[in-house]
């Protein structure tokens, strides 16, 4: 089944299968890219992944990105805004 290829899940097409695995209601495939996304989740990533995570109701995202924002130091360009 190709909604439960987990290579097709990848740094650059992750977001956009959350958004169309969300709408299309594919929990597989959902659940393949919450997974790569907690898994990268980092200082540069965390603001963009918690909006993601918030948008397509990914509590284990969101809690993943809530304890990184807490535990790394703020990205330097967050600093600058």
């Amino acid at each position: 089944c190709y909604s439960c290829d987990s290579t097709l899940v990848t740094d650059t097409t992750a977001s956009s299968l959350l958004m169309l695995a969300d709408e299309y209601q594919i929990l597989t495939l959902k659940g393949l890219c919450e997974e790569h996304m907690v898994a990268r989740v980092g200082a540069e990533t965390c603001v963009d992944c918690l909006l993601q995570a918030r948008a397509y109701r990914c509590e284990r995202l969101e809690a993943t990105c809530t304890v990184r924002r807490k535990v790394e130091p703020a990205h330097p360009r967050a600093l600058r805004a």
